[in-house]
């Protein structure tokens, strides 16, 4: 079976068990989810891009940088509101985690394996 492991959002308070066990650089992750490729793509979280910008501190420009944009994770449920991952070079190239799964589908289906049957 597939295994991922999701960032928690702001609202989820993991238990002191799911902390020691499943954490990265540190921080709290969500559990594990198992199934086939289908099921797992469903809780992919996804993820956009924008310029990296500030306004300023009296609110009435805007600030860009010119060589930086902002990763931040798509809302997934309604009042979720975008969360920044990171600042990226604009060279930098973002691959959508569903773009890749669906690629991995549509080769297993080349090579007769049905993934909406088969755990990974």
């Amino acid at each position: 079976m597939a295994r991922i492991t999701l960032f928690p959002t702001m609202n989820d308070q993991p238990s002191a068990e799911l902390t020691r066990r499943n954490s990265w650089l540190g921080l709290p992750v969500a559990q594990p989810v198992e199934g086939t490729l289908v099921q797992v793509v469903a809780h992919l979280p996804q993820f956009g891009r924008q310029s990296f910008t500030m306004s300023s501190v009296n609110g009435t420009e805007m600030a860009v940088n010119p060589y930086l944009d902002m990763i931040y994770r798509v809302p997934s449920r309604h009042g979720e509101l975008p969360v920044p991952v990171g600042i990226v070079s604009k060279n930098y190239r973002l691959v959508d985690h569903h773009l890749v799964l669906r690629t991995m589908e549509e080769v297993l289906a080349d090579f007769g394996i049905d993934p909406h049957e088969n755990p990974c």
